[in-house]
């Protein structure tokens, strides 16, 4: 004989079991896929952070290592809900120093500011461990200063590699930018770092 909690138990397990069918209709399952990485002939270890998901005979990678492995900057941008990756020639130089290279700038909003994923090469250092000290300056069409990030690091070398930095303000939509190289390896280079 069938009483009210009887019914209402059994709606409430019929509710469930269709609600688990729905989300189970938008998952996946995937499988780990142990695998070993090269670029350019060079092994790789891809780390305890990242995964790789093999999923209906396709291998799915951490866009991140790979992009960052082919020597390219990568970030996601919220507002497009896009993951924007740049691998260009570094083109942006300071016009009084000259070696010191700067490209593959991703500019995406954080709150009320802007966060500027680039990257810097310094052309005929010996090692990996020099320190530069730099403004990059961004400028509107009627060339008036929006916004300006410092660049601070100190493994710069040969290789170009990913500097993030967050300036005050929106000046995603810039017309012009400028560098400035303030120091190199504890050495001021000459001028104001500001522009």
């Amino acid at each position: 004989m069938l009483n009210e909690k009887n019914i209402i138990g059994a709606v409430l397990g019929i509710s469930i079991s269709a609600s688990s069918i729905a989300f189970a209709s938008e998952s996946i399952q995937a499988l780990l896929f142990a695998v070993k990485f090269q670029f350019n002939v060079q092994g790789v270890e891809i780390g305890e952070e990242y995964k790789v998901l093999n999923y209906d005979g396709h291998a799915y990678v951490p866009i991140r290592f790979v992009a960052e492995n082919i020597g390219a900057a990568i970030d996601y941008d919220t507002d497009n809900e896009t993951i924007v990756i740049k691998n260009g020639p570094l083109d942006v130089m300071d016009p009084n120093y000259k070696g010191i290279s700067v490209g593959n700038l991703i500019l995406t909003r954080v709150g009320e500011n802007t966060k500027v994923t680039g990257q810097l090469k310094m052309e005929n250092m010996a090692n990996e461990k020099n320190m530069v000290g730099a403004n990059l300056s961004f400028y509107n069409e009627r060339d008036e200063k929006i916004g300006e990030i410092a660049i601070t690091r100190h493994d710069f070398g040969n290789v170009a590699k990913t500097f993030e930095a967050i300036g005050v303000g929106d000046f995603r939509a810039y017309s012009a930018l400028k560098l400035h190289i303030g120091t190199v390896n504890g050495r001021i280079t000459g001028g104001p770092i500001n522009n």
